[in-house]
């Protein structure tokens, strides 16, 4: 199925036409060339963009931002509060991502420019004709409702083959399913398209762990970023000012060995000192502990002297 993005001022008469000869020699992308090229390797239209610093120099909306985490599979629209001068989410969307092997690229961005969205045949006897007629998961047809399709055009570390776009294959949000584009269900396209003033910046993430609000999920890791899931805990939590050496290592594995996406009360992965004296993680975010092993193996802090606790010598 091959994407068409189109800029949103095209007129139904340039679609029609479209329908009706392969041929076109019309854009309404003024930074765009003369000529549609088709990219068969991603089967995605790429509008060829002429002139990259033309678009780089655009002032950019610094009011708003979209950030898209992979593998939670999660859009959201950020916007700026004036009042605290910081960003809030605004709007959070379930997304589709690129496949193993057609990866989402990962990066920074902008979001330029934004318009409807077509589908066309990229191989067989009717290659080249608009689809007219999509497929539930169920198998029955339905018409292609291309008049609430939308799609963000983005380019991410200079590269222009992804757009944000509107899907009618519902079931498959939260999948990591596409050529690298973002889908999106149509009703929340819908929602967030108006929000959308290009250009703004956006930024594609791959997080395999997510904490909020004490909770931690860890996600699969479906582009195989890394070989141990376990060490990419302990950065993660480095990276969120945690010792590591408050965490009990076997039942880190036991949580990392569960089907993910599985979420945890960070306090549960504490060794059992911390648990048996009623320590909560967030009391010892920030701290540096020494440590001694006993002849159990067990590790056990020596200074817990900020809590006015102190090890049992019993």
């Amino acid at each position: 199925m091959l994407l068409l993005l189109f800029n949103e001022k095209i007129s139904y008469s340039f679609l029609k036409h479209f329908k009706n000869n392969d041929d076109v020699k019309e854009v309404s992308e003024p930074v765009r060339t003369d000529d549609f090229e088709i990219d068969i390797e991603d089967n995605i239209y790429i509008p060829p963009i002429k002139n990259f610093k033309e678009i780089f120099l655009r002032r950019i909306n610094k009011e708003n931002y979209i950030e898209i985490t992979i593998p939670e599979n999660v859009l959201r629209f950020y916007a700026y509060n004036y009042n605290t001068g910081k960003y809030y989410v605004k709007k959070m969307y379930p997304v589709s991502v690129g496949r193993f092997t057609r990866q989402t690229e990962i990066g920074e961005g902008i979001i330029y420019t934004k318009g409807h969205v077509y589908f066309k045949h990229h191989y067989g006897t009717n290659q080249g004709k608009l689809i007219e007629v999509g497929h539930d998961k169920d198998g029955k047809e339905f018409k292609i409702p291309y008049d609430r399709m939308y799609g963000l055009y983005m380019i991410v570390n200079h590269t222009d083959k992804f757009v944000i776009h509107s899907t009618t294959e519902y079931w498959k949000i939260g999948m990591p399913v596409s050529s690298g584009c973002v889908r999106m269900l149509i009703d929340d396209m819908l929602e967030l398209y108006p929000l959308v003033k290009p250009v703004i910046k956006v930024y594609i993430r791959y997080k395999l762990f997510k904490l909020e609000d004490n909770l931690l999920t860890a996600y699969p890791d479906i582009y195989r970023k890394t070989t141990d899931m376990s060490a990419a805990f302990l950065d993660f939590i480095k990276n969120n000012n945690f010792d590591p050496i408050i965490f009990d290592k076997i039942k880190l594995k036991r949580f990392l060995y569960n089907e993910l996406p599985y979420t945890i009360d960070l306090n549960d992965l504490l060794i059992d000192y911390f648990i048996n004296h009623n320590i909560k993680v967030e009391k010892l975010k920030y701290k540096k502990f020494k440590l001694k092993i006993t002849r159990k193996k067990e590790y056990l802090p020596v200074e817990l002297n900020k809590f006015n606790i102190y090890e049992n010598k019993d």
